[in-house]
């Protein structure tokens, strides 16, 4: 498979293009043999999903680790949850509620719980994006948003988040090198130890850090919910969606 054919079946942005070698692109069709032999997330056409962003119009990178692992919740986005077209709608997926109330605090300088912030958004006091709608615009804008680990073992136990790990790692290394070469002026949110890990693969840009946002309890300086890069960044970038 030459890399045209490979990245127009993933439907990848042509900023990658030099990227995908051929040596690569056997390397990765080897790692998703592997990788269907058992259930797994997200479906392979979203695999890549990430990558449709241009890296050349990007503006922010957000590092998340693995594809959440719960059946039909991986979307190939970091941080996005599968089927979710409403915030009415009860998701336990605990990231994606933090970085909502980060959000709301960038926007309204007053922290408040998920659920208070939910019935705002439904009595229409925040102007928040139907979650379906909301990442989508947020790579529209320019924000790329990465798992390390591109596939995750659906329901594999306690270690399931890193099941993937080893097959992904070097790959990852090398595409966070890759990206930051290509656009030097990119904005990285690295949310917990993990994604701190890369930070010596980006050569060029500005960072941001924190914990990780599934742990979010505001006591420390480093803790999710005194990230200051949504607040930071949101001149260039509507987070609430547009």
């Amino acid at each position: 498979m030459d890399r045209k054919v490979f990245m127009e079946k993933y439907g990848i942005h042509e900023d990658y293009y030099d990227f995908f070698n051929l040596e690569l692109i056997v390397e990765i069709n080897r790692i998703i043999e592997i990788v269907k032999k058992e259930r797994y997330a997200p479906e392979e056409q979203n695999i890549f999903k990430a990558l449709t962003t241009s890296i050349n119009d990007a503006k922010v990178v957000i590092i998340g680790q693995d594809p959440y692992f719960q059946l039909n919740a991986a979307t190939g986005l970091a941080f996005e949850v599968g089927n979710l077209t409403s915030w009415d709608v009860k998701f336990k997926q605990r990231s994606l509620q933090n970085i909502v109330r980060n959000i709301y605090e960038s926007y309204n300088n007053k922290r408040e719980t998920f659920s208070v912030i939910r019935n705002e958004i439904i009595s229409k006091h925040f102007n928040l994006q139907e979650p379906n709608i909301l990442f989508k615009s947020w790579q529209r804008q320019g924000v790329i948003l990465l798992n390390s680990y591109f596939t995750v073992k659906i329901d594999g136990g306690g270690n399931t988040g890193t099941s993937h790990k080893s097959l992904w790692e070097i790959f990852f290394c090398r595409l966070i090198k890759f990206i930051s070469e290509k656009n030097g002026n990119l904005i990285y949110f690295l949310w917990g130890n993990h994604a701190q890990n890369y930070k010596k693969y980006i050569v060029n840009g500005i960072i941001y850090e924190s914990n990780h946002p599934s742990m979010a309890f505001g006591k420390e300086k480093q803790d999710f919910l005194n990230f200051e890069g949504f607040k930071k960044t949101k001149e260039i970038i509507e987070w609430i969606g547009n």
